[in-house]
């Protein structure tokens, strides 16, 4: 344990009233470097993947929006992740894998595109390709990027870093829901 690591929970200050708690044994400046880490390229990505829905929606609207609805349901487990910061033995929340994605159009009839996630009717499946790619691989490459940021820094903050571990697999379980819950044929 660091010399310099607080004995008691110590309060991380974040805007909109989130103050996590770090935990005895794990380095106030490097719990603090690991979650705003998070928050910048959970927010980075965020940005990213909403501009490209943009620029994707006219050509696949309903998987756009699909894909809009699993971005609010990745920030609202980001902030359920934070209001869960270690303070006893604290896990991922339910709020982190059903965050309410669910088509934005029922009624829209998918067309199936052989194996695999079928395109709903009116979108371009060239682009609903595209839009799928792109989540699953941004969501990958963020995941990675956090795990190893707090890998890193497990030394200073172990309760912390793990922290992150368990966001990265609550990310992977929400991407998973989101694709069962694809639009399916009627």
């Amino acid at each position: 344990m660091d010399a310099t690591a607080p004995t008691a929970y110590s309060r991380l200050q974040l805007a909109d009233e989130l103050c996590p708690l770090v935990p005895p044994g794990d380095d106030l400046t490097t719990a603090s470097d690991i979650l705003n880490y998070v928050l910048v390229e959970h927010g980075q990505f965020d940005d990213r993947l909403r501009q490209f829905l943009n620029h994707h929606y006219a050509a696949a609207p309903t998987i756009a929006a699909y894909a809009w609805e699993l971005s609010g349901a990745l920030s609202t487990g980001l902030l359920e992740w934070i209001r869960q910061w270690p303070t006893a033995a604290a896990q991922v929340g339910s709020d982190l894998t059903s965050g309410g994605v669910t088509a934005n159009e029922p009624d829209a009839t998918p067309v199936p595109s052989g194996p695999g996630l079928a395109v709903p009717e009116g979108d371009d499946p060239s682009t609903v390709h595209e839009i799928t790619a792109y989540v699953f691989q941004g969501i990958r490459e963020l995941r990675s990027r956090i795990t190893l940021f707090a890998n890193a820094r497990e030394i200073g903050a172990p309760t912390s870093a793990d922290h992150v571990h368990d966001l990265a697999a609550g990310y992977q379980r929400l991407l998973a829901e989101w694709a069962l819950r694809w639009p399916r044929p009627s």
